[in-house]
């Protein structure tokens, strides 16, 4: 998956940079084009919240999202709405 793919290499970057020019980096100071649009103060952010990148923004769930699974109406869940006979009946 692209968008997966992409996330790994920024976290690999960022570890990377981290190990290499410290924690307190600035993300921009170890790539520029890779995290130009970080929003993070140093690497470390990056390696400990990737989402701050626009490259692994997608594992923040959209709140605007609503569940896909909507329940059918009359289905509680309980065993009660009628549609199975109780055990030990026909």
């Amino acid at each position: 998956n692209v968008p997966v793919g992409r996330c790994v290499d920024a976290l690999d970057l960022a570890r990377e940079c981290a190990t290499k020019q410290g924690r307190d980096s600035a993300p921009t100071d170890c790539q520029k084009v890779f995290f130009k649009d970080a929003d993070a103060k140093n690497i470390c952010e990056i390696v400990e919240e990737p989402e701050r990148t626009p490259q692994c923004a997608f594992l923040i769930p959209d709140k605007t999202e609503k569940p896909t699974l909507d329940p059918k109406p009359g289905a509680s869940g309980d065993g009660k709405n009628g549609s199975m006979p109780d055990a030990g009946t026909e």
